[in-house]
């Protein structure tokens, strides 16, 4: 046995980097975890969306105008398509992406409801939007705090422009939690307004 593997005996590294590493791995784990909520919460919205075709599916195709070249299949794609539950898949998705352009998760939760009127727990929206807004930052700011979201957000979380975003599981499983909620009361909202299908709507509980 070497004198390195007696003084270092967890993978010839010192304590101090193993404790580097669990951290930057937890630390990673972490953000990883709020951008997969993210998209978890996204598809929920897009299936959300499809659940109320099957109920007003004239509603939802008017969520894009007539003009746009997204609201039109050629002969070719329905032949392809072959039939009727296909087609109404791949309008509902050309609708979604439509409204998904406007890369906020704010003015995507709101087009994609503005119509049915249901009433929302403004706290729990608010901090629902919040943690999926993480998201962005942990992407393109390297966790780093913007003016944008101490504007939006700086009353529910303490923090300041510059500032790194917490990568902690406390910071998980608040986030998991409200999105839950807020997913929660759609469906009770959506189901009560006779909005979708009751037994149509979509579980959640696959993806979140």
């Amino acid at each position: 046995m070497s004198e390195n593997s007696v003084t270092h005996d967890k993978l010839n590294h010192p304590t101090r980097t193993n404790g580097r590493i669990i951290s930057y791995s937890r630390a990673k784990n972490a953000e990883y975890s709020i951008i997969e909520l993210y998209s978890c919460f996204t598809e929920y919205m897009k299936n959300i969306l499809g659940e109320m075709y099957k109920k007003e599916p004239i509603k939802i195709v008017q969520k894009i105008a007539d003009e746009n070249k997204d609201n039109k299949l050629t002969f070719a794609e329905i032949v392809n398509l072959g039939d009727y539950s296909k087609i109404s898949e791949l309008m509902v998705l050309k609708v979604f992406r439509r409204l998904e352009n406007e890369r906020s998760t704010t003015l995507l939760l709101e087009k994609v409801l503005n119509h049915t009127k249901i009433k929302l727990d403004e706290n729990i929206k608010k901090q629902s939007l919040m943690y999926l807004q993480m998201r962005h930052l942990y992407v393109h700011n390297r966790g780093i705090v913007d003016k944008l979201f101490v504007d939006e957000f700086g009353e529910l979380h303490q923090t300041k422009v510059g500032a790194r975003l917490p990568s902690n599981f406390e910071t998980i499983n608040n986030a998991i939690s409200i999105v839950l909620s807020l997913c929660d009361s759609i469906d009770k909202e959506l189901i009560k307004e006779n909005l979708v299908i009751k037994r149509a709507l979509v579980d959640r509980n696959v993806c979140l």
